[in-house]
């Protein structure tokens, strides 16, 4: 039997043992490695090298999505599976447009978990039985209709940066970016979405659900 080698990234200690104990039940699963917060994570993930990140959206440091990124550009890298709470249309499309391979639900029954990571280890697109009829278009793929699909990759990145309270100087350490370059594509978000501040940025994010927890 095929073991797939998961590390779990998630703030809340107390949802960490419940996930690894409700894991550890089946003998084709294996948590080798744990991380509550980015920075941590980045380094676990590199020195264990698993086959699957389950990965919250809302972490110190920086955010689910943003890592979920970053790690989809590694030469080697493990498939990711959000494990979110927020249930925001807009946030399966960033998740699954940053290279996640499926977007579960904490308020999911347990078994939901382990066919989402059977899912994503298959190839398979996983998303919520609570998120599906919203999400996917008839013929299978992520509905594109809101407002964040005129950004790009890179404006998606900063966008959500910018929304769990990155200022310029904090992005450009991040993204390992010049400020100059992290202003103009604010200037780029700002004309794309219609908006002239963090403010309004900030509304529009909580409009359409997308403020962290």
């Amino acid at each position: 039997m095929q073991k797939h080698r998961i590390v779990l990234v998630e703030d809340h200690p107390l949802l960490r043992a419940g996930v690894r104990s409700a894991l550890s039940a089946y003998p084709d699963l294996a948590i080798i490695g744990e991380a509550g917060e980015v920075r941590t994570a980045q380094d676990v993930i590199k020195a264990v090298h698993p086959d699957l990140v389950i990965l919250d959206i809302s972490l110190p440091g920086s955010d689910g999505i943003s890592l979920t990124r970053q790690i989809s550009k590694w030469k080697e890298h493990p498939k990711v599976l959000i494990f979110s709470m927020h249930k925001g249309i807009d946030y399966v499309r960033l998740a699954i447009g940053a290279g996640a391979g499926g977007y579960a639900l904490k308020d999911d029954p347990p078994h939901a978990l382990v066919d989402a990571i059977r899912a994503v280890m298959a190839g398979e697109l996983y998303l919520s039985p609570q998120l599906r009829d919203r999400a996917l278009t008839p013929q299978g793929t992520i509905a594109s209709d809101g407002p964040l699909d005129r950004l790009s990759a890179r404006e998606r990145e900063i966008f959500s940066l910018i929304v769990h309270g990155h200022s310029s100087q904090g992005i450009a350490k991040e993204l390992c970016i010049s400020i100059k370059t992290v202003e103009t594509h604010r200037a780029h978000i700002n004309q794309k979405l219609g908006v002239h501040s963090t403010g309004e940025i900030v509304r529009l994010a909580a409009h359409r659900g997308l403020l962290p927890a």
